[in-house]
């Protein structure tokens, strides 16, 4: 592979799945993705939840970005990759093109847990979790084109 691939990760708020998708990519895969992250209604800030389950799994470092929305991104920038985190798939125009794969990892809302206290922070962890070995799956795959998965005509990933 030539060059860094971009890859966007969008949630509705931008506050917590894709801002913990964008961290792990940029710490697990930084080398090979530039990783962004956006949302239609960006929260105005992230999710102390979030920072908190990623320091859980071992990101000590990870604070986030202020939560932006995807018309914020620079409109020149191509995305090769772009993945829909939420339950519903989240549309974009900017940055899209025939050859982008578009991705649907249908992650549940973490704010959307009926409890709170402890059972509410695990459920945010168990999201991180999730993210975490996707992404490095996603990532495994990139960089090993011997599986032939991550082709720019394979629409469907894992």
């Amino acid at each position: 592979m030539v060059g860094k691939a971009n890859v966007l990760f969008l949630c509705p708020e931008n506050a917590a799945r894709s801002q913990i998708a964008e961290g792990i990519l940029g710490l697990v895969g930084g080398d090979t993705f530039y990783a962004f992250s956006a949302g239609a209604n960006p929260h105005p800030e992230v999710s102390p939840l979030a920072v908190k389950a990623m320091r859980t799994i071992g990101f000590e470092e990870f604070r986030g970005h202020k939560p932006r929305s995807y018309e914020s991104l620079d409109p020149i920038t191509h995305f090769e990759y772009v993945f829909s985190l939420s339950e519903d798939p989240v549309d974009i125009c900017g940055g899209v093109t025939a050859d982008t794969v578009k991705v649907q990892w249908r992650m549940p809302d973490p704010f959307a847990y009926p409890q709170n206290g402890s059972k509410k922070e695990d459920f945010f962890v168990q999201i991180a979790d999730s993210l975490y070995l996707r992404i490095l799956l996603f990532v495994e795959l990139y960089e090993d084109p011997s599986w032939g998965i991550l082709s720019k005509h394979q629409k469907k990933i894992f």
